[in-house]
């Protein structure tokens, strides 16, 4: 049951995926393009993990003791990105965007340490410790956008802590079924279904609020241009009637 619904999960994530992309190709917003590589990742994180689960060869060690990592780490980049560009970190939100950046290279310095010390030494405790710190790192900015939405009561905030929100209840429901060694005899009482769960609503929320944006700069655009339209009539009509 777990297999066939991870392959369901990723055949989802896939139209999301695709739909982004298109939006991305037909409105050059770079918001789409980073949520829908962060999608890409997520997508293969719980296709492998489907798949590399009913396997036993070398691909499937190097998978669990790399490849997760390396795309647990770009889904934490391109969704710093995603969040950074979705909500216009860099005009409207100084503090936050400095955090969200120091946030990202902080990623990449635990990435090229992990990789470091998967490749050249054989100590795997640190590696762990390195993973459970990302792991955290991720849970702590969700936490804080979930916050920061509560306070600002901004329409966009509230969609990515809408989603932060999903991720982080349902991750809690996983680590709890870890915690308590609880067995999965069945699919509701497997971690992994619940993760899996978390990130296909956080993904769903995230493109809500894409739509949202997006259909707001349109309207927003539609009425400066009315505005630009009507001042031009009123100038034409006042010249007229200086001729007159």
């Amino acid at each position: 049951e777990l297999i066939v619904f991870g392959y369901v999960t990723s055949g989802v994530l896939l139209m999301m995926i695709l739909f982004m992309l298109s939006n991305y190709l037909i409105s050059r917003k770079r918001e789409f393009l980073y949520n829908a590589l962060y999608s890409i990742c997520m997508f293969l994180l719980i296709f492998f993990n489907s798949h590399v689960a009913r396997t036993n060869t070398g691909f499937t060690n190097l998978y669990y003791s790399y490849i997760d990592f390396l795309l647990l780490v770009g889904g934490a980049i391109f969704y710093i990105a995603f969040a950074r560009r979705f909500l216009n970190t860099k005009n409207n939100y100084r503090s936050l965007d400095i955090v969200l950046k120091i946030g990202e290279r902080f990623i990449l310095l635990l990435f090229c340490i992990y990789t470091c010390l998967n490749f050249f030494t054989q100590t795997y405790e640190i590696q762990f410790y390195l993973e459970n710190i990302l792991k955290i790192l991720l849970l702590s900015i969700g936490i804080a956008f979930i916050y920061l939405a509560l306070k600002k009561r901004d329409r966009l905030f509230t969609y990515l802590a809408a989603g932060n929100a999903m991720l982080v209840l349902f991750s809690i429901i996983s680590l709890t079924l870890i915690l308590t060694s609880v067995k999965a005899i069945s699919l509701f009482k497997s971690a992994i279904f619940y993760y899996n769960t978390g990130i296909v609503l956080e993904l769903v929320f995230f493109l809500l609020g894409l739509s949202f944006k997006n259909k707001s700069e349109l309207i927003k655009r539609v009425k400066e241009q009315e505005a630009l339209k009507l001042e031009a009539e009123k100038q034409e009509y006042e010249k007229q009637i200086e001729i007159i």
